[in-house]
């Protein structure tokens, strides 16, 4: 047996046998490198494995018979030991076998080092919130799909909001099946009368399955057909036609969604019995057709869509005090109604949210799990207790039970960010676009969040996406972020590039008249905000404040009293401009006190009564507007909302009175850098302190001198070119060296 042994090494049998099996490695991983680049067939690698193995003991038996001389090969019986050269040939091997394991190696090292960086690239796209770990969790065992919006087929196009609805009430079954991923209604509604391949509608929506049908209705009689699609193959999976009566319109939805779940449970292993039917029933065909055209008129968040939809609504709930549906969204109206910055309407807090509460819990006791209630109670319950963990709990409660809610995934977001957990504010909005990849309210939202926290680089992609949407609102957003950047001549070329793609829509000339503003472009300005609403701001900002009192104090006297608060702060403010600071002392305090509780501390009122009374002797009086003032827009810029560097301005100024050397110029310098103001927009505080004749103060406000002169150089380079826009033109003076420094009377005006 040794002497076996030995022979084996002497004819180099083990060394062959070992090259082989490092070259075959090699072989196998090149095959398996350029497969995909050059398209080869899948079974390719496996061919080779198996010419490989089969190689093996070819190889050994020829190492055994055969010996490579210096005359060529011969068999090894044939050659004398004596005049053998294996031992050569094995030297040879041993230098051929240590190189090729140094290549092999190499690549060894080469493949981990790229599956380490492909984890460390996964886990970070995680932890930035690109893919939600709610979705990265579940993606393996959860079919997705999406349901279009059904056609309607009936003579009567008033019944639009009918197969709409129809639509919706399946997709909002289907969402409560856990083992379903369902796009939310915004997307999905983003296809409605547009003729898409389905693979498309699926690509877009990142879905498997679509959903889609038409509805017939006639007199009180309803034709619903649905089918359900392969994305990806088109192949029909399940179709299916339901001739009804209208009064079972809900047992046709709870069928059609029963089939559907009976047609993927195969795959997902669930049966139709997992599935909630629809929870509430109208009790007449017309109080549905009303919640369903509410609903809709609800949607558009404008004061007289809500307005008929909360008078459709009462009158359902009063027919039908029962149907749940109808109480929620009733609720919801009147709160959207609310007299705030966030909401549409004139009501009063303390008159909508009591109504609202008290509607939703009526919605609660008849549907204590309606993942609509339950997200409507989170948002009103904070108004009514102050409860912020509570009003977390509804809103998170919401989601679990239907997690493609676009609006309470929002809300829920809000909340969050409201509490200062910004980073599972910013996770959830990620979460959101999962479920809803096209809704533009959670791309902006998204978007305006990344401004606020300079985070570019996942802003990019946001912004890319929004581009295909509505390249309109893009450079608006564009124009947003070089705004906190201090990049003001940018800004304006991007809401310039907004009003030109989207000409119908009057936001983006108003953005774009209120940034002239702020390069002191009076005259464009007026060419854009001409409504009589706009007067006082013209004036204002062209220090024109006798002017804008009048016009302030014709608004205020021209509306009820209930509505004289809007004009009253600006009447103040022309005031204290004007130097009459006993009038803003007399009239500030009581303009404060009525502002919502939201806005009340943060509102540059607070300051201009502070300095009034600072002026007038009354100091200690001054140093409580002035704290409270501070302390909320402090909080403003502290926290990742979205803080324009003109609140800096405003901070600044009053840190200043507060003799906050310190911080004021730290405010003051930040603002220079990234907004423009020219000195005389300065409050006249400053120069009752002495403030502007201190050399540090001074050098700031030189900063902001250069940089406002700078930044009106820059716009003038950029527009004041021949083609540079299709349709906007920079008016003559725009184009000149002076700066504008007057607005030109109304009737002057073009």
């Amino acid at each position: 047996m040794n002497g076996l042994i030995e022979e084996l090494k002497r004819r180099n049998v083990f060394r062959v046998g070992v090259a082989y099996i490092v070259v075959s490695w090699l072989i196998v991983q090149v095959v398996d490198t350029i497969s995909g680049p050059l398209s080869l067939p899948d079974w390719l690698d496996t061919v080779v494995i198996v010419l490989l193995l089969v190689g093996f003991p070819l190889a050994l038996l020829l190492a055994w018979a055969y010996e490579l001389t210096p005359d060529g090969v011969k068999r090894t019986v044939d050659v004398e030991v004596s005049d053998s050269v294996t031992a050569d040939t094995g030297r040879k091997l041993n230098y051929a076998i240590i190189a090729t394991l140094g290549i092999a190696l190499a690549i060894f090292a080469y493949d981990r080092q790229r599956l380490v960086e492909q984890v460390e690239q996964t886990q970070g796209d995680a932890s930035a919130g690109v893919v939600s770990e709610e979705v990265e969790s579940t993606e393996t065992r959860r079919a997705s799909i999406a349901v279009l919006p059904f056609v309607n087929m009936s003579d009567d196009e008033s019944q639009e909001h009918f197969s709409d609805g129809v639509s919706e009430e399946l997709l909002n079954v289907l969402a409560k099946v856990p083992e379903f991923k369902v796009a939310a209604r915004t997307s999905s509604f983003q296809f409605k009368g547009r003729n898409l391949d389905i693979a498309d509608v699926g690509t877009q929506l990142n879905v498997e399955h679509v959903l889609e049908g038409s509805v017939r209705k006639a007199g009180n009689t309803v034709r619903i057909t649905a089918q359900l699609i392969e994305a990806e193959s088109g192949f029909h999976l399940w179709s299916e036609s339901y001739d009804r009566q209208l009064d079972d319109i809900f047992a046709i939805q709870d069928e059609i969604s029963g089939a559907i779940v009976a047609a993927l449970s195969e795959t997902l292993g669930v049966s139709s019995s997992e599935m909630s039917p629809i929870s509430a029933q109208a009790t007449s065909d017309e109080n549905y057709n009303d919640y369903l055209l509410a609903r809709e008129l609800i949607r558009q968040r404008e004061e007289i869509a809500l307005t008929e939809a909360r008078g459709l609504l009462q009158r359902v709930s009063e027919d039908d005090p029962d149907y749940a549906p109808a109480l929620v969204q009733l609720a919801l109206a009147w709160y959207l109604l609310t007299d705030s910055g966030q909401t549409y309407g004139t009501v009063p807090i303390s008159e909508s949210v009591p109504v609202a509460v008290d509607l939703v819990d009526r919605a609660l006791v008849l549907a204590p799990n309606d993942p609509e209630a339950l997200g409507v109670k989170g948002l009103v319950h904070f108004d009514d207790t102050g409860d912020g963990e509570a009003s977390l709990e509804y809103l998170r409660r919401s989601l679990e039970l239907n997690p493609s809610q676009t609006d309470v995934r929002t809300w829920y977001s809000n909340s969050l960010m409201f509490s200062g957990q910004y980073d599972e504010a910013n996770r959830q909005l990620a979460i959101g676009l999962e479920y809803d990849p096209l809704s533009m309210l959670l791309l902006m939202n998204n978007a305006y969040r990344l401004i606020g926290t300079q985070d570019v680089d996942r802003l990019q992609p946001i912004l890319d996406r929004i581009d295909r949407l509505d390249p309109a609102r893009a450079s608006s957003l564009r124009a947003s972020l070089a705004q906190t950047q201090g990049r003001m001549a940018e800004a304006a070329v991007h809401f310039i590039e907004a009003m030109e793609q989207a000409p119908g829509e009057s936001r983006y000339r108003l953005d774009l008249g209120f940034h002239f503003l702020q390069l002191a472009l009076f005259e464009e300005a007026r060419l854009l905000l001409t409504g009589p609403e706009h007067e006082f701001w013209l004036l204002f900002s062209a220090s024109d404040f006798e002017g804008a009192l009048k016009v302030a104090e014709a608004q205020m006297n021209a509306v009820p009293e209930a509505f004289a608060i809007r004009y009253a702060d600006d009447v103040a403010s022309a005031l204290f401009r004007l130097g009459e600071y006993s009038r803003v002392i007399e009239m500030g305090p009581g303009v404060i006190e009525q502002m919502p509780d939201e806005f009340r501390d943060h509102h540059w009122l607070n300051y201009e009564v502070a300095a009034s009374m600072m002026v007038e002797g009354e100091s200690d009086r001054a140093v409580v507007y002035l704290e409270r003032f501070v302390a909320a827009a402090e909080s403003d810029i502290r926290s990742n909302a979205f803080a324009p560097p003109r609140r800096y301005f405003g901070v600044a100024q009053a840190h200043a009175a507060l003799g906050n050397t310190d911080l004021a110029l730290e405010r003051f310098t930040y603002a220079a850098e990234r907004a423009t103001f020219k000195r005389e927009w300065l409050s006249p505080l400053v120069e009752h302190m002495g403030q502007d004749s201190d050399a540090a103060y001074r050098a700031v406000f030189d900063l902001a001198d250069q940089r406002f002169a700078e930044e009106n150089a820059l716009f003038r380079d950029a527009v004041c070119v021949d083609g540079r826009f299709e349709q906007w033109r920079p008016l003559p003076s725009t184009c000149s060296v002076a700066d504008s420094d007057a607005i030109p009377d109304s009737a002057e005006s073009t």
